[in-house]
């Protein structure tokens, strides 16, 4: 994916740039690809059908999406250092603790790569057949307890977390 050297997995480090205009054209094709998909139509329609106003128009659906999950923001008070999709989709590591990584196409690619350092310790829990809750390190940073959906799309987690964050409220847990 052409976004992936778009981000920095340590927090407190600006993320590095390729040009702007080069990181602007990698998000808008991802999102014309992922916005396309089955999960993103029914997002959307359900979205639309509640009167929602992420879902006004397509446009603004598109817009919305993207400053939620590519908008950069401090997660360390600070330099722009994170953003949705990264902590979600990439992995974060602040004060040697991963944060995020909640994909198993990325753990996988992690996983086959030796320069990653990646070190699957073993799953928690497993809920169901397409949810585990899992133990690993990576480049020694650990992740004392990681969720992941297993065997869905990358733009099937987008929806569903998009729809989590849309409805919940507060610090309720997600009950979609």
């Amino acid at each position: 994916m052409a976004m992936m050297d778009n981000f920095h997995r340590k927090t407190g480090k600006a993320e590095p740039r390729v040009s702007p205009e080069e990181e602007q054209k990698e998000v808008s094709d991802f999102l014309t690809m992922a916005l396309a998909s089955k999960p993103w139509q029914v997002l959307y329609d359900f979205l639309e059908q509640k009167g929602h106003p992420y879902a006004e128009d397509p446009s603004t659906f598109r817009a919305k999406i993207k400053q939620l999950w590519f908008e950069h923001y401090s997660r360390s008070k600070g330099k722009p250092d994170s953003s949705g999709f990264e902590h979600v989709f990439i992995g974060e590591e602040k004060k040697r603790m991963v944060s995020g990584l909640h994909n198993w196409i990325r753990l996988y690619f992690l996983e086959k790569n030796a320069d990653e350092e990646f070190d699957y310790k073993g799953y928690i829990d497993q809920r169901g057949k397409v949810m585990a809750a899992l133990r690993f390190t990576w480049h020694g940073a650990l992740k004392k307890i990681g969720s992941i959906l297993i065997g869905t799309s990358p733009e099937f987690d987008m929806a569903l977390y998009t729809l989590c964050f849309l409805s919940r409220r507060g610090r309720e847990p997600c009950k979609v």
